[in-house]
């Protein structure tokens, strides 16, 4: 009755999940439809995500038992990636049942149909591919949004800005979208702030000499992004959310301008070179469209502190509570 949402991770992880289905698979899957049944089986795949990320971190550190004996810990990962494999491919076969069901946006549908119709694959392997791009993009999308809105919680003034910017518009059609410039700019500076994967890793292809340091071939290099983008000497007021800071300025000349800021190029959520995370777009186009019809219509107060933990991808360590209050 007063816009309060406990557990909005939860609430995030079903909107991402319907969202990306409906990107990838051109259809609406009926996960916010409220029925029983389609939640259970998503409550369960949300789980599963969430644990597998788990289980990749505990597994990726200190002595790896598992890859020589069947662990607790290999045993329980092994159980999730069948719960979330079963459960997609079920959604993914269910599309390919109904596929003369058209989407009213033709093109929504070409992921999907550009991926079965790629030739030289086998009919699983591009399956597999699906539900690969379906599986990460559910987590990262839920803990993208829960800082996102974290950061702006405190900020009416930016979430003005944003609501202004899609005023009138029903639907948001990819015009605006792409016209969002002070959208995209919040997007990317809690990418800044507090991306969900705060690192990279690299394994050296050749010698390296890095800050004095000699590095053979085959050692791994994890640079640690979300530290250095915090760091005064990379950005100024590198503490404070400021979008302005991808923004063009004008001066009192009326000329236009950008902040010089050194570590711009450090701002890599999605990793960068040939190993680049390849649904980083599906991911920005989910966010511009939550925050549009978001901000349409609510402003949003954080009612509880956000901690945070490392899953192998940075996520809240505590139950989200957000309210969400009627802009009119």
């Amino acid at each position: 009755s007063n816009g309060c949402v406990k557990d909005f991770q939860d609430l995030a992880n079903t909107v991402g999940l319907e969202i990306i289905c409906c990107l990838v698979l051109g259809r609406r899957m009926g996960f916010l439809s409220g029925d029983r049944q389609k939640n259970e089986k998503f409550g369960k795949l949300a789980e599963a995500v969430k644990s597998t990320f788990v289980y990749i971190s505990r597994s990726y550190y200190g002595f790896k038992l598992w890859k020589y004996l069947p662990t607790q810990l290999y045993q329980d990962y092994v159980r999730c990636e069948e719960i979330i494999y079963d459960t997609i491919a079920e959604i993914v076969n269910e599309a390919l049942q109904e596929e003369q069901q058209q989407c009213s946006e033709d093109d929504v549908r070409s992921i999907f149909l550009s991926i079965l119709q790629t030739e030289g694959l086998d009919t699983k392997d591009k399956i597999a591919g699906i539900i690969d791009l379906i599986h990460a993009a559910i987590e990262t999308f839920s803990n993208t949004l829960s800082f996102l809105l974290h950061n702006l919680s405190h900020l009416p003034e930016k979430q003005h800005k944003i609501s202004q910017e899609f005023d009138s518009v029903n639907p948001v059609t990819s015009t605006e979208m792409s016209n969002a410039t002070f959208t995209k700019a919040c997007i990317k500076e809690s990418y800044r702030i507090s991306p969900t994967t705060p690192c990279l890793a690299r394994i050296l292809e050749e010698d390296f000499v890095l800050s004095g340091y000699h590095l053979n071939t085959g050692t791994v290099v994890i640079c640690h992004t979300r530290v250095a983008c915090q760091n005064e000497q990379n950005f100024r007021n590198a503490d404070k959310f400021v979008p302005e800071r991808w923004l063009e300025q004008v001066d009192e000349n009326q000329n236009v301008y950008k902040l010089d800021e050194p570590g711009a190029p450090l701002v890599l959520p999605f990793g960068t070179g040939r190993r680049m995370c390849p649904g980083h777009r599906i991911i920005d186009i989910e966010l511009t469209l939550v925050m549009a019809k978001i901000f349409q219509q609510f402003e949003v107060e954080y009612h509880s502190e956000l901690d945070t933990q490392f899953q192998f991808l940075l996520a809240p360590g505590t139950p989200i509570e957000v309210i969400f209050r009627d802009r009119n």
